[in-house]
């Protein structure tokens, strides 16, 4: 699945057809896409973004494999994609540990998790909604996974249409929003004596 610097195209579809070849035609790519985000949460892998196409690497890929090419199938994640990749691969002897270095790795940790956090993730069949790890976990929070899914669902529909594309600036708010105009809806609908479908 990666080449011989740790890097691969994190597309779901890519995903799927390298790992489960067998199963392409039975496989949902939903499953592979919230396979992938669990992989990410336990930062195995990261993902970054160069010329609109989603990649992803291996964490620990250099400690643990040689370099047989002298360049990548794929582009190099920059400070600009992702930050502070490095900060697993970095050796600690266990006799220098001190709770200094607890603390200073406690930090190095948060701020890592932010960063998962922000990076962009696609979502939906036809892989139109982008949202960051971070923005899911709030939405699954505040709407529960049916609803969120549900919500990912009618969104990645509605971007299919090219026309739409451009209307909105946060895939995030956007689901936020499709959401709050329901519920008002609904409520409408109630207090009018209308039971909804």
């Amino acid at each position: 699945m990666a080449d011989d610097f740790g890097r691969f195209e994190a597309d779901p579809r890519v995903i799927l057809a390298r790992c489960f070849p067998l199963r392409v035609n039975s496989m949902p790519l939903k499953k592979i896409a919230v396979m992938f985000a669990d992989v990410c949460k336990c930062k195995l892998v990261r993902t970054y973004v160069s010329n609109g196409k989603m990649y992803g690497f291996f964490i620990t890929w250099d400690k643990y494999q040689k370099k047989r090419a002298k360049q990548s199938k794929y582009p190099e994640p920059t400070s600009e994609n992702i930050c502070k990749h490095m900060l697993a691969n970095v050796p600690e002897k266990r006799e220098a540990r001190n709770e200094e270095s607890r603390s200073e790795k406690r930090e190095a940790n948060s701020e890592q998790s932010e960063e998962e956090k922000s990076l962009s993730l696609f979502f939906g069949e036809f892989r139109n909604v982008r949202l960051s790890q971070g923005e899911y976990d709030k939405l699954v929070e505040k709407l529960g996974k049916k609803e969120t899914e549900g919500w990912i669902v009618d969104l990645d529909m509605w971007l299919g249409k090219p026309k739409n594309k451009e209307k909105v600036s946060s895939h995030y708010l956007t689901i936020l929003d499709w959401n709050r105009r329901e519920q008002k809806k609904q409520a409408a609908e109630t207090s009018y004596g209308v039971e909804p479908f």
